[in-house]
């Protein structure tokens, strides 16, 4: 019995509690019904409010993909690059055959081609403005060379210098180690335009998280002078609101919502307009890099990025709309 009336006597709390959860979600979706009809209701100023949102967040939007579409045309580490490896003058055929088997067998080495001195006399010859000059030599004072086709995704991994990128670097390292064999008289390997595209890519990458805070700091400006607005023109309602024992969360949260709201139309727009500029470019650049005979294609935004953009939305109409009713509700007290 005394086991009986415990429970019963439990029962009224957990219904209570239970209620107590339902009419709280039930107020929560009331209040975002309610916030979405009073947009509708005032389309024109909605509207204006969610592209000015838009606007702001294309702009950074669009420059990440710019910057992350012209990485793409880089070449990757898995493609191959090219490096000149030149012999001694004087070195003999079998000086020559073993360090063509060195340079293949090495694990960066993808492909190996060996143009003699002779090959090379021969090609100089072939312009008309050498041609008399390269018969007055007494012997061929051009050496051979191998052209070394390189897999990047080989190197070995280095300490990364201060400064330096590590592509580069091991770049670097892997021609002083050739430039150390025997009967080899230079090594040439043109990496400063690795240097040079990798600080290029990464300035771009600086400027765009500057001016994507700049843009969103507007973006906030934005949605919270709105939600004053709105404010302003419910100032009575708040008062009675107060009067009765409301709340400043009960207060905030059609508010909350409609910041919330503008930043997620804000933002879907955006993304819209994204992926609509990218199939309307990827038309031009599709016949252009057919011509260079490349199968390279504009990148729009992918889900991950599409969502993170909605919640960026969401997340700064949230705090735009939080700041400006706690801002405004401390003015705000009933007589």
């Amino acid at each position: 019995m005394a086991k009986a009336k415990s429970n019963s006597r439990r029962q009224p709390h957990r219904q209570s509690g239970g209620a107590l959860l339902r009419g709280y979600f039930a107020h929560h979706w009331a209040t975002l019904r309610q916030s979405v009809s009073r947009l509708w209701a005032d389309r024109l100023q909605s509207s204006l409010t969610a592209v000015v949102v838009a606007i702001a967040m294309t702009l950074p939007a669009a420059l990440y993909l710019t910057v992350e579409n012209i990485a793409a045309l880089a070449p990757p580490l898995e493609q191959p690059a090219r490096l000149s490896v030149y012999a001694e003058v004087a070195a003999s055929g079998a000086q020559l055959a073993a360090l063509r088997s060195q340079l293949a067998a090495r694990p960066e080495v993808a492909a190996v081609d060996y143009i003699s001195a002779d090959q090379a006399l021969a090609e100089l010859a072939a312009s008309a403005s050498f041609a008399t000059a390269l018969d007055q030599l007494p012997s061929n004072p051009l050496p051979a060379l191998y052209e070394l086709t390189l897999n990047l995704s080989m190197l070995t991994a280095a300490e990364p210098a201060a400064g330096q990128p590590i592509v580069a670097q091991q770049l670097e390292a892997l021609r002083a180690e050739l430039a150390a064999l025997p009967a080899v008289a230079e090594v040439e390997l043109d990496s400063l335009w690795l240097q040079r595209l990798q600080a290029i890519i990464e300035l771009a990458k600086q400027l765009l998280a500057g001016l994507a805070l700049v843009l969103l700091l507007g973006v906030v400006v934005v949605i919270g002078n709105t939600v004053k607005m709105a404010i302003d023109h419910r100032r009575e309602e708040i008062v009675v609101v107060k009067l009765v024992g409301g709340t400043d969360a009960y207060v905030r949260r059609p508010f909350i919502y409609a910041g919330a709201l503008y930043g997620l139309v804000g933002a879907a727009l955006a993304l819209a307009a994204l992926w609509l500029a990218t199939a309307v470019l990827n038309a031009g650049v599709t016949d252009l890099a057919r011509l260079y005979q490349s199968q390279f294609v504009l990148r729009g935004p992918t889900s991950v990025e599409a969502l993170l953009l909605l919640a960026t939305g969401i997340g700064v109409g949230v705090v735009a709309a939080y700041f400006a009713v706690a801002d405004q509700l401390r003015a705000i007290a009933p007589n």
